[in-house]
Parts: structure tokens; C-alpha cells; sequence
């Protein structure tokens, strides 16, 4: 694996860039933009990408961020399909991330994993 460090707002950026180069539909980028965009305002964009463990992603996907959305009375709850979107688009970068060589271990809670199959 490469010693190469990546903060979470590049390697967003990049795999934005990926799926733009492989024909991903501009309406599939726009939906990966804002949930990857909700992952960087939770961590932070400089959250190494070696350093995400699985304890830092179950506590994303129980946050308000991904399970909540704004309302116009307040915060209301995301319907069970987005959140579920929402998983899988994090997953699918995080598994892309190491693929990468950004990290040395796929990073996913031991609940995400059997998605690796």
C-alpha cells in the first residue's frame, strides 16, 4: 500500500471525478456530491483517509446528518430509503478510497462489511 496521505475533501473530490470519467449519470454525481458532502461536514475535511476507522462511520451513520434533514418547522426524519442511499454511497467511496491505496484496511463497521461480498 502507498504511504500517500489523502484528506477526506480530496479524496471526495477524486472519486467525484472518477465517477464523472466512468459516464456515471450528472443526476447519480449530484446525489454521491451531497451525501459525501454531509461525511465531510461530519468528520472534517482534513480527516485523514488512513485514519477513518469503523468506529468514526458507525457514529456518522446514527448522526443527525445522515438521519435527519431539515424541515421547514426543524429536522425532520430521512425517509428509510435515503438513509440506506446514503450508507451505501459512503460505503462504495470508502471501499474506492482503499482501492486507492489511501488506507491500509477497508475501514467499515463490522455490520457494512458483508456488503464487501
Amino acid at each position: 500500500m502507498s504511504k500517500q496521505t489523502m484528506t477526506l475533501k480530496d479524496a471526495c473530490k477524486q472519486y467525484i471525478e472518477h465517477l464523472h470519467a466512468i459516464g456515471k449519470k450528472p443526476s447519480t454525481i449530484g446525489t454521491v456530491t451531497r451525501a459525501l458532502d454531509l461525511l465531510i461536514a461530519d468528520m472534517g475535511e482534513a480527516k485523514e483517509i488512513a485514519n477513518i476507522l469503523p468506529v468514526h462511520l458507525v457514529k456518522f451513520f446514527k448522526s443527525e446528518a445522515a438521519t435527519m434533514q431539515p424541515g421547514k418547522d426543524g429536522p425532520k426524519p430521512r425517509a428509510e430509503a435515503s438513509v440506506l442511499q446514503i450508507k451505501r454511497i459512503v460505503r462504495q467511496s470508502i471501499v474506492w478510497f482503499h482501492a486507492q491505496g489511501w488506507s491500509e484496511k477497508v475501514g467499515l463497521p463490522e455490520a457494512e462489511k458483508r456488503f464487501l461480498n
